[in-house]
C-alpha cells in the first residue's frame, strides 16, 4: 500500500509543480500558479521524508508482531468518539472546501456527502479497525488535501466547461456554453458522470478506514451505549466546524483539528 502511495503522491507532487511553474512563467494566474508550485513541491518533500521511513511506516501498516500496539481498539469508548467526530467533521469540511475550490460541487455537493456516508458504511460493515486503518487514513487524506489546496484550480476551468455543456441550465455565472450540438452536450454529461463517479469512488475509499473503526468499536459496547457515543461524538464534530466557520477560520486549520485527534 505505501508503494503505491509513494507514486501517486510523487506524480501528483511532480505535476502540481508543473503546472505552477508553467502558470508563473506564462505570466497568467502567478498568484494562484506559485500556490500550486509550492504544494506540488511540498508533496514531494513529503514523499522523500516518507521514503527514508518507509521500513518504520510498512511496520505500522502491517498486522505483523512487533507493530504499533492497538492503543485506540482497546478503549472502544475513546475510539468510537474520536472517530465519530472525525467523520463528521471532516464530512462537514470536505463538503464546505471543495465547493469552494472546485465550483461545480456547489451544484453536485451532494456528491461528497453520499461518498463518504458509503465509505464510512462499507467500513463500518467490514469492521475490524486497527491502528493501521487510522495510518492509511492520514496518509491517504494528505495528497487529497493539498490536491484541493494547490491544485483544483488547475483542472476548475475545464470542469466548468463540462458542466456548463452537459446542462440546459447556465449553472455556471461565468462559463457559459451557447447552444450546444448533441455531440458536445452528450460528452459534456459523459465527462461529468465520470468525474463524480471517480470522486465518488475515491472519498467512499478514503473513508472506509474510520468506517472500519467505527464498525470494530460498536462490536465492543452495549448498543445503546454505542449510539450514544456515537452521537455525542458526531453531534460535537458538527458544533465544532459550525462555530470554526462561523469565526472564518481558513481551511487549513479545519484539516488540522480534524487529523489531530487520530494522532
Amino acid at each position: 500500500m505505501l508503494r503505491h502511495w509513494l507514486l501517486l503522491c510523487a506524480c501528483l507532487g511532480a505535476s502540481l509543480a508543473f503546472a505552477g511553474s508553467f502558470f508563473v512563467l506564462s505570466h497568467t494566474q502567478q498568484n494562484q500558479g506559485l500556490q500550486t508550485a509550492a504544494s506540488g513541491a511540498a508533496l514531494l518533500l513529503l514523499v522523500l521524508v516518507t521514503a527514508r521511513w518507509r521500513t518504520v511506516i510498512d511496520a505500522m501498516l502491517s498486522d505483523a508482531p512487533g507493530a504499533a500496539a492497538p492503543r485506540l481498539t482497546d478503549r472502544p469508548r475513546l475510539t468510537l468518539f474520536i472517530a465519530s467526530f472525525v467523520a463528521l467533521f471532516l464530512e462537514l469540511a470536505l463538503i464546505r472546501y471543495t465547493r469552494s475550490q472546485l465550483r461545480v460541487f456547489s451544484f453536485f455537493k451532494n456528491v461528497p456527502l453520499i461518498a463518504v456516508y458509503l465509505g464510512l458504511g462499507i467500513g463500518c460493515a467490514i469492521g475490524g479497525g486497527r491502528p493501521r486503518h487510522v495510518i492509511a487514513f492520514l496518509l491517504w487524506f494528505v495528497p487529497l488535501a493539498i490536491f484541493l489546496a494547490g491544485g483544483a484550480f488547475v483542472f476548475a476551468g475545464a470542469l466548468g466547461g463540462f458542466a456548463a455543456a452537459a446542462s440546459s441550465e447556465q449553472v455556471l455565472g461565468d462559463i457559459v456554453v451557447r447552444d450546444p450540438s448533441e455531440a458536445v452536450a452528450f460528452a459534456g454529461q459523459v465527462g461529468m458522470g465520470v468525474f463524480c463517479l471517480i470522486t465518488l469512488l475515491t472519498l467512499a475509499s478514503l473513508f472506509v478506514p474510520i468506517g472500519r473503526l467505527l464498525g470494530d468499536a460498536f462490536e465492543r459496547l452495549p448498543r445503546l451505549t454505542a449510539y450514544s457515543v456515537n452521537i455525542a461524538g458526531s453531534l460535537i464534530g458538527s458544533a465544532a466546524f459550525l462555530i470554526l466557520g462561523y469565526l472564518w477560520t481558513p481551511p487549513w486549520l479545519w484539516v488540522l483539528i480534524g487529523l489531530v485527534p487520530l494522532l
